[in-house]
């Protein structure tokens, strides 16, 4: 057996085991009236495009009144997050949502400093995770955390795409620094390098479940959203079928947060030109633009609602209800741009 092969066996080997232990670990509590955030990288970034796990987790708690914001952004690592100037910092974004609970994707793009970056990973993760149990983002107290591990690299079987052999090695020993980290301050461990891993072993060359071997596709998504939900959760529900009409609530509730937190024309929002004045009126640009996106917070939050009364079987009918968007200021070629999408919405 070629010692590729010997080293892959081995490598799922020892990961099944640790999903079998990782099975047993406390889940991840939730609250009625919780807001998650999620934080880290392109994995968790890519979750919001198709809401499977999203659409899941509304499902298993139909009671609560969830909200969900993705804060997370492409090779995010914990300790490097850069942002444009005025964008805010992690935790002025965490207490503009009101966290209660923090799912943190890390690890990934981490890995790729080998065998010898694993102990500052550690010590960063570590020190954000304590830091992060001081904080009171919510008015509430503390957030509860949970540390997500990276998923495993698929073997596309393509000349010209690596086969992950080297990249999960390196994947596990960080799989395993995360959840060292997650013992040691009590958090929720969610191990999802071992089922996809073992998940892409499996699967047929013809039906990959990446687009490159890293990241998801909307199949591969709604394999990893069970897969996401079982390791935060713990009982296996992948006999639910996703309410579709659910999950488009959900993605038009995620369209809208998207073009809030990631607004495209920043350096009129809060940067360089954002305190630019027009002659027809006294606003500056971020006087104008922040109404912009005061408006799709409303609208954010209209879609919350609306994902509550569907997922608790209320039979919702119609568009959503976008009586309560405060007006566009006056004054500004803005406000007939945001009219004409919400006219175009609004039909459909």
């Amino acid at each position: 057996m070629p010692t590729s092969f010997r080293l892959a066996a081995a490598l799922l080997i020892a990961s099944c085991l640790s999903y079998g232990s990782a099975l047993t670990a406390k889940p991840l509590e939730l609250r009625p009236g919780d807001t998650i955030c999620l934080v880290g990288n392109t994995l968790a970034e890519r979750m919001q495009h198709h809401n499977h796990w999203e659409t899941l987790l509304y499902q298993r708690f139909p009671q609560h009144r969830l909200i969900v914001r993705n804060l997370s952004w492409p090779a995010d690592e914990v300790a490097l997050r850069p942002r444009a100037d005025g964008f805010g910092t992690p935790e002025e974004q965490l207490t503009f949502s009101k966290a209660d609970v923090i799912l943190a994707f890390f690890g990934f793009n981490e890995s790729f400093a080998g065998p010898n970056g694993v102990a500052a990973f550690k010590e960063q993760l570590g020190a954000w995770t304590a830091a992060t149990l001081n904080a009171n983002y919510s008015g509430k107290g503390a957030p509860r955390i949970a540390l997500v591990s990276p998923i495993a690299h698929e073997n596309l079987r393509n000349p010209h795409k690596p086969d992950g052999i080297a990249n999960n090695r390196n994947l596990a020993l960080y799989t395993a620094a995360v959840r060292e980290v997650a013992e040691m301050h009590g958090v929720a461990f969610a191990d999802v390098f071992a089922p996809t891993l073992a998940l892409f072993g499996a699967s047929s060359p013809h039906a990959p479940y990446t687009i490159n071997g890293v990241h998801l596709h909307e199949q591969g998504d709604e394999a990893f959203g069970r897969i996401l939900d079982r390791a935060l959760f713990g009982q296996e529900r992948s006999t639910v079928p996703y309410n579709e009409e659910l999950r488009r609530a959900i993605a038009d509730k995620n369209f809208h947060w998207y073009h809030r937190y990631r607004v495209v024309n920043s350096y009129y929002v809060y940067g360089g030109r954002s305190g630019l004045k027009f002659a027809d009126g006294p606003q500056t640009n971020r006087d104008v633009l922040e109404r912009e996106r005061e408006t799709l917070d409303v609208r954010s939050a209209n879609r919350d609602v609306r994902i509550w009364q569907l997922v608790q079987d209320r039979g919702v009918a119609g568009p959503v209800d976008d009586s309560n968007v405060p007006a566009f200021l006056p004054g500004h070629l803005l406000r007939s741009i945001g009219q004409s999408r919400s006219q175009r919405q609004a039909r459909g």
